[in-house]
């Protein structure tokens, strides 16, 4: 299963939501896409988003990274609890909070654990996307970061998939029977009646 696809949707959803709604909309948080006129694109953002977390978690169990497997889960689950509690609702507001705090550290124990050249950078990019949106408002700052974080999720399964397609095998496994040299072979030879 690919993240392009869900991940193009949904910055398809975003373009379209910024286009219809303007400078308002682009102010807000993606949650309150789902409060007004636009509200199908809000809500088919949020499906789009759940599909990527599915899709990097069946990426992950197929490279049999299971411990990051369940990260994406739970990271998924949290966002379905975002999806479902209406905007300003103190549980909404904690766990959207709490998913970009996972996944803005999740990212950065990743480049830690690899010794990548991009930790400064990944540690920077909350920093850098108030500069680029002069401060400009929260909702800019999240969609920013949520799409950041859709990105590396793409670059995250790309990695796993080209550097490793013999270790993505399929999820069905195969039963192989070895045949050694041994008494207990030379025994059932004996037994059929061929020599050794």
């Amino acid at each position: 299963m690919t993240l392009k696809i869900p991940s193009l949707a949904f910055l398809l959803c975003l373009a379209l939501a910024h286009a219809e709604g303007g400078a308002l909309v682009a102010s807000q948080p993606l949650s309150m896409l789902r409060d007004g006129d636009l509200a199908r694109l809000g809500y088919l953002a949020f499906t789009c988003l759940l599909v990527v977390g599915l899709a990097q978690a069946y990426t992950l169990a197929r490279a049999g990274r299971l411990v990051e497997m369940w990260f994406a889960v739970a990271a998924t689950a949290l966002l379905f609890l975002i999806a479902i509690t209406p905007t300003g609702h103190p549980i909404h507001e904690t766990a959207a909070f709490l998913l970009l705090g996972l996944l803005y550290a999740y990212y950065a124990c990743l480049l830690l654990l690899v010794e990548g050249r991009w930790l400064a950078l990944h540690l920077s990019v909350p920093v850098w996307v108030l500069l680029v949106t002069n401060f400009d408002s929260f909702g800019v700052w999240q969609k920013t970061m949520i799409v950041y974080f859709v990105l590396a999720s793409n670059v995250q399964c790309h990695v796993l998939v080209s550097a490793g397609k013999r270790r993505l095998a399929p999820v069905r496994r195969r039963k192989v029977f070895q045949v050694q040299d041994g008494r207990a072979w030379m025994r059932q030879k004996q037994a059929a009646g061929s020599t050794v």
